[in-house]
């Protein structure tokens, strides 16, 4: 050993040291092997009980996170499909009349806003003396006609011209009382040969002529022109209008800049004198809202 050299040393030290734990190994193994029952049996709960502590803790978390994530997916989707479902029955497609008094060619969508089954639609699209057709969600025609118009709001009111049961099978929109907020997940419904949706959020606000604007996410389509734009609870927010669509590509203008009261309408010399609750509906009257 005196004759060694330092790394001589150490290489006989780590071989007496593998040695070693070899042998305390084999020497442990053998005296478990012939160790009894309960003695072996001790042993294994107290390293199962070890690693059930130490080891779980990160996985049950893991599994945790995961689960929690998937549930608010799965909740926000029947939200938004419960928010659809709601609205399916809350707007109208309007069509021009024939001579017949048929559907001819379809013109913008409608929003029924009443229980009286009162719809508003873009003024910019209803002619005062033409004569329209409404097409519910069930495929349904009900000869409609208009009762008012605001030419400050840009926006036209028309009823069925007779009691009709389909009518009755429209339910209004309930509109949104607050503002929507920065980031808010919205949805336009709408569509002009079928129903569709585009999910989106809320990025921005203008004001125009004393109204509220809500700009979006996503660029609006022709087809979607009178589309609702919805919360995910189901209330209207604002409806896409050709003054809307003169602001932004991707604007809507606020359901609560609609004036809905009318009530208020003064009627001129040539349609009645009375308050617009008495109008016939089988008279095509047209009148202004103040």
């Amino acid at each position: 050993m005196e004759n060694l050299t330092k790394h001589q040393l150490i290489l006989v030290t780590l071989l007496v040291s593998f040695v070693t734990s070899i042998a305390t190994g084999v020497i442990t193994f053998s005296l478990l092997r012939e160790a009894p029952t309960s003695v072996t049996q001790t042993i294994n709960r107290v390293v199962e009980r070890t690693v059930e502590q130490v080891v779980p803790v990160e996985i049950i978390t893991n599994v945790m996170r995961e689960v929690k994530e998937v549930k608010v997916t799965i909740d926000e989707e029947a939200e938004i499909i419960s928010a659809i479902a709601k609205n399916k029955s809350s707007f109208v497609r309007l069509y021009s009349a024939d001579e017949k008094g048929d559907k001819s060619l379809y013109v913008t969508l409608g929003i029924v806003v009443k229980d009286d089954g009162l719809i508003v639609a873009d003024k910019s699209f209803i002619s005062d003396k033409a004569k329209y057709v409404a097409e519910t969600g069930e495929g349904v025609a009900v000869p409609v006609v208009i009762v008012a118009r605001n030419d400050a709001g840009g926006t036209s009111y028309l009823k069925a011209r007779e009691k009709n049961t389909a009518v009755s099978k429209l339910f209004p929109v309930l509109f949104d009382p607050n503002i929507p907020k920065l980031g808010q997940t919205v949805i336009a419904l709408g569509g002009e040969a079928k129903t569709g949706i585009i999910k989106g959020i809320i990025t921005g606000f203008s004001e125009k002529d004393g109204r509220s604007y809500y700009e979006v996410d996503f660029p609006v389509p022709d087809s979607f022109m009178g589309a609702m734009l919805i919360s995910s609870q189901g209330n209207l927010l604002g409806i896409r209008t050709k003054r809307s669509e003169v602001v932004g590509r991707n604007i809507f203008i606020s359901g609560n800049s609609i004036p809905l009261e009318l009530e208020t309408i003064q009627f001129d010399s040539l349609s009645a004198t009375s308050s617009s609750a008495n109008l016939p509906l089988d008279i095509e009257k047209t009148v202004s809202v103040n």
